[in-house]
């Protein structure tokens, strides 16, 4: 669940910066709305969970039709 947090709390970030595709962030902050203490076992929690998040891909098949050849199409995104 530690790593379902940071991801929420990314979205919420992402949310406040208008949905951009990069999003601006500290650690402190991050730890600030987790709502976790401020210490070195929760700063290597926090560095543990954006790794793994950021292996994560996304895919989704037959998305949506292309609305100009009528197929379906694949999309992926990493977070």
């Amino acid at each position: 669940t530690t790593d379902e947090d940071v991801y929420v709390a990314l979205m919420e970030l992402s949310h406040e910066q208008g949905g951009q595709k990069k999003v601006f962030f500290s650690r402190y902050d991050l730890i600030r709305r987790l709502g976790w203490p401020m210490n070195a076992k929760h700063y290597e929690r926090l560095e543990s969970s954006l790794r793994k998040l950021a292996a994560v891909r996304i895919e989704a098949k037959n998305a949506y039709v292309d609305r100009h050849s009528g197929r379906l199409v694949d999309v992926g995104m990493s977070i």
